[in-house]
């Protein structure tokens, strides 16, 4: 058979072995069914035929102890011929480790960080950023109309009928807030000195480069347009932000491949919390990716949940869990 996907022959395959496994699933519930149901037959047949006798010490004659074992023998043989076939079809079922699901949405696995191809990151990533596109272009469409004296049309979708477009709905996906209220988030993010330190290395309108000292362990730069991350990377202590020309380096990543693993789970992070965002919490993102980070400062003391030890193929236990953080494991470690 040519052109055909033994991946999905295989599928197919275990498709019917499972399907016949509850069949014969089914099949052996029944027989045991019947064992339980002659047991509490017998029992009960016994207790009438002594008091239809009138003696309670009564014994039962060899003839009907030979029956009963003989069809108590033939229950069991079912029982156990049925078990048979439900452990032949399960052992029968191979697992297909290699099925690749090449669907978008299939892509944005709560599991990210053990998407090695960043897919997850990446699709979210562009999903965002097109969102930004709409609302900076809606917004430049308003500032025109406003300077030019012009009121703002509606945008709709065109339709093959006339008289049935539909207005394009607005994703709002940036959120405003007053600088006081900024300046009340930075104090609640610096109220811990010893764990972690946050300074403001350059700041233009808006927009914001943050960066965040996680105790002796590395540093974490995060960029913000009011309270939303646009972008977060980490380094180490000693590495510099700057480039030749002593301008600011957002694109160069970190020379030590443990901050460049860390700075994908940071990313990943970063796109968990905006999805799970409430309207009106637009510091829930920061905050939150804040907490993420900082848990960083004992990298280099926490031991895996799974193996108990600190260090593994010379890296730490640097994998952690978006809402559950205590829990850290190495690369090798986690679950599959």
């Amino acid at each position: 058979m040519t052109g055909v996907n033994p991946i999905m022959i295989q599928s197919k395959a275990n498709y019917e072995f499972a399907m016949q496994a509850l069949e014969c699933n089914k099949q052996l519930r029944a027989t045991v069914t019947n064992v339980f149901k002659f047991l509490c037959n017998s029992n009960i047949s016994e207790d009438k035929s002594g008091e239809e006798s009138g003696a309670s010490t009564s014994e039962p004659t060899p003839q009907r102890s030979s029956t009963f074992l003989q069809n108590f023998q033939e229950l069991l043989s079912a029982v156990n011929k049925d078990f048979n076939e439900v452990e032949k079809n399960t052992n029968s079922i191979t697992p297909t480790y290699d099925v690749i699901i090449n669907l978008p949405m299939s892509w944005l696995s709560l599991d990210s960080t053990s998407d090695k191809l960043y897919r997850y990151r990446d699709t979210v990533q562009i999903q965002q950023w097109f969102r930004r596109l709409n609302e900076y272009c809606n917004s430049t469409m308003q500032c025109l109309h406003k300077a030019l004296g012009e009121k703002p049309r509606q945008t709709f979708i065109g339709s093959r009928h006339a008289g049935r477009s539909r207005k394009v709905p607005i994703i709002k996906y940036l959120q405003l807030t007053t600088e006081n209220h900024i300046k009340n988030i930075f104090s609640q993010i610096t109220r811990q000195p010893h764990s972690h330190t946050a300074e403001v290395l350059h700041q233009a309108g808006c927009h914001r480069f943050v960066k965040l000292t996680i105790g002796k362990t590395c540093a974490a730069y995060i960029i913000l347009w009011s309270l939303n991350v646009e972008k977060v990377f980490v380094k180490g202590l000693d590495e510099s932000i700057t480039d030749g020309d002593e301008e600011w380096d957002l694109e160069t990543p970190s020379q030590i491949s443990l901050y460049r693993k860390i700075s994908n789970l940071a990313t990943a992070a970063m796109h968990q919390y905006a999805i799970n965002r409430s309207p009106g919490q637009a510091e829930y993102q920061f905050l939150l990716l804040v907490r993420f980070l900082v848990s960083y400062r004992t990298l280099f003391a926490d031991q895996c949940t799974f193996c108990k030890k600190i260090m593994k193929d010379g890296l730490p236990a640097y994998l952690r869990d978006f809402y559950r953080l205590q829990e850290t494991c190495h690369e090798t470690c986690q679950p599959k």
